[in-house]
């Protein structure tokens, strides 16, 4: 049985009505219908949430890595021999040095916190044109949510010098994969 005695006399004593308690049978059936709902929707939201943080870890984790190593004071001089470690790790798919750097932008009046990403690959100047685009192939792309941000825009990308454009390429097919209506490019120099 699920009750004792006890239990039993206890919960006819406070749940039944006596005579002449009408009015404290409906105040504990109220008390007693509240609490099943509070708790009801407390297992529901739990489960949404549920679902929705899981939701939301696949999407970090898509953007940062499961493990990041960092210096003091964002100096980590002996970066490639940790890398080299790391891609040596059982169970280890990738290792990916980068680069990040929290940056102010503002666009029509309006100013935003942004956090810029870079990782490293082959120097552009030290390939040919056919390599150079090869290197950039997946270099870029929208951080989760960005497709909203840049989702019919005018986008302007600013790089220091053009050779063959394979890196404003790149990212101007990333900016356009995620929904810009366009991009343009403004450059300080352009090689021959």
């Amino acid at each position: 049985m699920i009750l004792n005695r006890y239990e039993r006399m206890i919960a006819k004593r406070y749940l039944l009505p006596g005579k002449g308690e009408g009015f404290i049978f409906l105040v504990a059936s109220i008390s007693l219908a509240a609490v099943m709902l509070g708790v009801a929707a407390l297992i529901i939201v739990m489960s949404v949430m549920n679902g929705f943080r899981a939701e939301l870890f696949d999407k970090i984790v898509g953007l940062n890595g499961h493990a990041v190593v960092q210096g003091y004071g964002g100096n980590l001089p002996d970066w490639r021999d940790i890398v080299a470690e790391a891609r040596k790790t059982p169970g280890v798919t990738e290792a990916v040095p980068l680069i990040e750097q929290g940056l102010m932008a503002s666009y029509d009046g309006r100013s935003e916190a942004v956090l810029v990403r870079g990782r490293s690959t082959v120097p552009q100047f030290a390939l040919d044109r056919v390599a150079r685009r090869s290197n950039v192939d997946g270099a870029f792309r929208l951080a989760s949510g960005g497709s909203a941000t840049v989702a019919n825009r005018w986008v302007i990308l600013v790089d220091d010098v053009v050779t063959t454009g394979a890196t404003l390429s790149a990212c101007a097919a990333a900016l356009t994969d995620g929904g810009a209506l366009a991009v343009s490019a403004v450059t300080v120099a352009h090689e021959r």
